[in-house]
């Protein structure tokens, strides 16, 4: 509530009402898994639009990061490596939507290509109060992400296309030269 007074001549004063407010955080746990088993290893980064969060270990309880606040730079990682189970709880993060990119997938398995779209949606009363929320409005607070086991082919193109290129190029030019030097002797 505010006091307020409207004349400085006087020691009257007013008050507003009393205002609430509320704030809530959210979280996710992310379970890396071969489609059964967890993985370890795979190494993610949580990001918001374009923006890495900067993430810190929650004390007492393991495998657990929040967003870091300003000023703390102290064990803040971009990057989180998921344990012998597969999964990484993440806390203390607002409302909206996040992208989970996998860095690096464990040995012997493929990195998933795209990013993994979180949304953190949550629904309130009149009075601010928060009346539920979901994770990618499953009704869980989990994001499964599956690697599958396998190598990765080679990228195509490379130096080959190029020396490929190259000599056809150079082909062609002979050719065309070779053809203007007999038609001009005929």
């Amino acid at each position: 509530k505010v006091v307020y007074s409207n004349n400085p001549d006087t020691n009257g004063t007013g008050e507003s009402g009393e205002s609430k407010t509320h704030q809530y955080t959210f979280g996710f746990d992310l379970k890396k898994t071969d489609g059964t088993n967890g993985l370890a290893g795979a190494k993610f980064q949580l990001k918001k639009g374009d923006d890495v969060i900067r993430l810190i270990a929650v004390a007492g309880q393991e495998n657990t990061y929040r967003p870091a606040k300003d000023g703390e730079s102290e064990g803040v990682v971009d990057t989180v490596t998921t344990p012998a189970d597969g999964v990484i709880h993440f806390t203390g993060l607002a409302e909206g939507t996040y992208h989970l990119v996998e860095t690096a997938a464990p040995e012997g398995y493929n990195k998933v290509a795209d990013p993994i779209e979180v949304k953190i949606e949550a629904s309130y009363n009149e009075d601010g109060i928060l009346e539920s929320w979901t994770v990618n409005k499953n009704g869980q607070n989990a994001v499964e992400v599956v690697n599958h086991a396998g190598t990765l082919l080679p990228g195509t193109g490379g130096i080959g296309t190029v020396i490929f290129t190259v000599a056809g190029v150079v082909l062609v030019v002979a050719g065309v030269a070779w053809a203007m030097r007999r038609r001009q002797r005929d």
